[in-house]
């Protein structure tokens, strides 16, 4: 992810580490003045720095094309970033959009480090009311699977039409939404799913069911095994029936999807 954090236009500093200053973040994100400090209030640290769109889509090998403008406006192109440990991460980030979504500004989770000590997460923060800003800044797809940008915007205005949805987390590649209402179909829910991201089964419960099982906790391996011994269907399609129950009890329980496409 590039990131910009020497100076501002004005090449405000400041006297430790050569960061930029607050005054100099606001500057340059176009945020009030008050922002930038509530933000390092919230999550508790001090390296806040500015991520630029472009950057980050020329780093993720995005295509430049955008999804189309919302009611709102166009997408800021700059966005403050702040990391925060893992396991802070999903309060830091309720309590930063409680404080700031009311006042105009979304943060939203847009990367997660995978290293085995001290992981954190990136959780970034723009100047919008588009509910879908996240996506557009990502430019979010699964190309792998003809699913562009502007078809997970598509999809994400049907649900929220449909359920209600939230944006909390988007990547490159991934989005993460909770849902505010359950469709009373979940099986047919989860068929839909899966539809709109494969991987959701393919490299993630169906492999669980199949391939991993053994490698899973008792506890899962007791999940799955209930699933299974309901299963009435012929064996080839044990697992991806299975699979997409599972994946309708997650939804059922958590109101929630990850989403990724490798």
């Amino acid at each position: 992810m590039r990131e910009v954090s020497s100076s501002g236009e004005d090449g405000a500093m400041s006297d430790e580490g050569g960061a930029m200053s607050e005054e100099a973040l606001a500057k340059r994100l176009g945020f009030d003045s008050d922002v930038v400090a509530r933000v390092r209030a919230i999550a508790g640290g001090d390296a806040l720095t500015v991520v630029e769109q472009g950057g980050y889509a020329e780093e993720h090998d995005a295509d430049g094309e955008d999804g189309p403008e919302s009611a709102a406006g166009e997408t800021p192109d700059v966005a403050l970033l702040v990391s925060v440990p893992r396991e802070t991460s999903p309060e830091v980030l309720r309590q930063l959009r409680e404080a700031l979504v009311p006042r105009g500004y979304l943060p939203f989770r847009i990367d997660e480090s995978y290293a085995e000590e001290n992981p954190t997460d990136s959780i970034a923060v723009l100047k919008t009311g588009d509910k879908f800003a996240p996506v557009r800044f990502c430019r979010t797809n699964g190309i792998n699977y003809a699913v562009d940008t502007d078809a997970v915007l598509a999809k994400l205005a049907d649900w929220d039409r449909r359920l209600g949805v939230t944006v909390l987390g988007a990547e490159f590649d991934s989005l993460y939404v909770t849902f505010d209402r359950l469709p009373q179909d979940l099986a047919a829910f989860a068929e839909e799913l899966y539809e709109f991201c494969p991987d959701l089964l393919d490299q993630g419960l169906e492999v669980m069911v199949d391939e991993a099982f053994e490698y899973l906790s008792e506890e899962q391996q007791e999940l799955v095994q209930a699933r299974l011994d309901e299963d009435e269907g012929d064996e080839d399609g044990t697992a991806h029936r299975v699979a997409l129950r599972m994946l309708a009890d997650e939804v059922a329980r958590h109101r929630s999807v990850s989403f990724w496409w490798d």
